[in-house]
């Protein structure tokens, strides 16, 4: 047991074993003292119950008698049941006085029994006799006997007294000697426990020492440490792994100094590419947006308008102004930055413009969240993604249409959504739609060509493009949609200041 206690093993095993150790020694005291005291207090509570049996059995004589004298002078069966119910009761606290008695209060108690015995004997004859045996020689023949019963009380009150000063003499040397055990146990715990403590500490403190050493000469960048062990599984551990981790260090800061001039040379390059880059991503910004926003002529749709206004067709004046506006708008901002705001007026004109081409057939809308700040983004995005909603979406819907642009703020980011009730995008589309990257263009364009779809990965393309180079990779454009249940475009970007 010592062994298993102090031997080297893992700091939860070896308390887990102290434990068990002290747990099955205090049970095995405690049940030896139990059991002892068990034995001892069993042993008391026996006299104790003797000694009452006995007073009972003298005080149910001495009822008996005084219930056969009663019967002996009135004749009367009630004085007759009372003496067979206390004869009865007398000869049960002999028996139970038989049942606790070593042999020499045995034979005793069997004396006290045979005297009951003749007692009764006496009475049976009386019984028998009649009426001509009541006289006084037979009342002094039971007076005699009863005495004779009598007399006997002190001797056995003073064989039970002597038993229970037996009884508790032993039980006073018992607890001595439980007292003794205890005492011993609990000196002997305090040694093992003391030796326990003491080692447990030396197996925990003396690693750390030591690993406090070599930690004060890494900071001062020596990495040439000592090594230590421990009878202790988990301080061992720490100790080669903080030993491992030194030398890892000491390898990687020598890679450091080795890689510094290199990574300088690499940064200047990265530096020198970044900003090529840059020039790059603003030519293409605007040959995309040139690409996608037509060239009109505004002095001709001005000159249109007035006289629409001259002649008094306030509908085609108000379709001129706003047709002017979209176009200067993708005109204007397809080569700079652009607000939310500013894109969902142009939205307005857009459906506008829409309303009156289309009339009732198709039903357009913009919700927008109130107090929605402006968010800087590129121009003509929108438009271009609406556009595909009206050409592919619901142009060729029988039914009532609509188209609902909708913009809200979550979180630090803005939420633009495009719903249409149209037809819906084939699945092998839509699944290309939302995996497009730059690289898988000039595929997309090709098998597009073949479904006759070239025009709407095209603009989607575009829009993709342009927000790549504003965003870089921090937006999300995409597309949920059903054959014949319509589709909802997402458009998720962030709010820059």
């Amino acid at each position: 047991m010592f062994k298993l206690i102090f031997e080297p093993a893992s700091l939860k095993s070896r308390i887990t074993r102290f434990f068990i150790f002290l747990l099955v020694l205090l049970l095995g005291i405690t049940g030896y003292s139990q059991y002892s005291a068990y034995q001892t207090l069993s042993r008391y509570e026996k006299t104790f119950t003797g000694y009452d049996h006995l007073l009972s059995f003298y005080e149910n004589v001495e009822l008996m008698n005084v219930g056969m004298t009663n019967y002996i002078y009135t004749n009367s069966e009630a004085d007759l049941l009372t003496y067979q119910i206390y004869l009865e009761a007398a000869f049960d606290n002999l028996e139970n006085l038989g049942e606790r008695a070593n042999d020499e209060l045995l034979f005793r108690f069997s004396r006290l029994n045979n005297m009951l015995m003749t007692y009764d004997e006496h009475v049976e004859a009386l019984l028998v006799g009649g009426e001509q045996r009541l006289n006084q020689k037979a009342y002094d023949s039971f007076g005699r006997l009863r005495e004779l019963i009598q007399d006997t009380y002190p001797a056995y009150t003073r064989l039970l007294t002597s038993e229970m000063k037996s009884t508790s003499s032993l039980l006073a040397k018992n607890w001595q000697n439980q007292l003794i055990i205890t005492l011993l146990v609990s000196l002997f715990l305090l040694v093992v426990s003391g030796m326990f403590v003491v080692r447990l500490i030396q197996s925990i403190t003396r690693p750390i020492d030591s690993l406090i050493k070599n930690m004060g000469l890494i900071k001062g960048g020596e990495f040439g440490i000592e090594s230590y062990n421990s009878t202790c599984s988990e301080i061992n551990t720490l100790l080669t792994s903080f030993e491992e981790m030194a030398i890892k260090v000491d390898s990687n800061i020598k890679q450091i100094h080795e890689n510094t001039q290199m990574e300088r040379h690499i940064i200047e390059v990265e530096n020198e590419n970044l900003r090529i880059s840059q020039l790059l991503t603003e030519a293409q910004l605007v040959a995309l947006q040139h690409q996608m926003n037509p060239h009109f002529i505004f002095n001709t749709l001005s000159t249109i308008s007035k006289l629409a206004y001259m002649e008094g067709a306030q509908k085609s004046y108000d379709l001129m102004i706003r047709t002017s506006r979209v176009l200067r708008y993708g005109l204007e901002m397809g080569s700079r930055t652009s607000t939310l705001s500013l894109e969902l007026n142009s939205v307005e004109d857009y459906f506008e413009i829409q309303r009156i081409r289309m009339g009732e057939r198709i039903k357009f809308n913009v919700e927008v969240e109130e107090n929605f700040a402006n968010v800087p983004m590129p121009g003509m995005i929108i438009q271009p993604l609406i556009e595909n909603c009206i050409i592919h979406g619901v142009h060729e819907l029988i039914g009532p249409a609509y188209i609902t642009v909708s913009a809200a703020k979550r979180g630090g980011r803005a939420i633009v959504t495009i719903e249409d009730n149209g037809v819906g995008i084939e699945e092998a589309l839509l699944e290309k739609l939302n995996r497009i990257n730059v690289e898988e263009e000039r595929a997309l364009d090709e098998d597009e060509a073949q479904n006759g779809n070239k025009r709407m990965s095209l603009g989607i393309q575009n829009v993709r493009k342009r927000l790549a180079l504003y965003y870089k990779e921090d937006f999300r454009l995409f597309f949920e949609s059903d054959i014949g249940c319509g589709t909802v475009i997402t458009l998720d970007l962030p709010i820059r200041g």
